[in-house]
């Protein structure tokens, strides 16, 4: 039986994709929604894939049939 695991990385993705993607916006594209949709964009890409690396880390530490 699987263990149902939380993780709060998209999140985390969010709220740290957004904020920078709007500093990346003023700098490069001079239009702050541009760069708040790519940091948003980026940030989820980014979250996704720590989640999945976390979830092969907890199956491998305990696979399943193991005590």
């Amino acid at each position: 039986m699987a263990k149902d695991v939380s993780s709060n990385h998209i999140a985390y993705g969010i709220a740290l994709g957004v904020p920078f993607g709007a500093i990346m916006g003023m700098v490069v594209f001079d239009n702050i929604g541009i760069g708040v949709a790519f940091g948003l964009s980026i940030g989820i890409a980014l979250a996704a894939g720590f989640s999945e690396d976390s979830k092969k880390r907890d199956n491998d530490e305990n696979p399943e049939g193991a005590p």
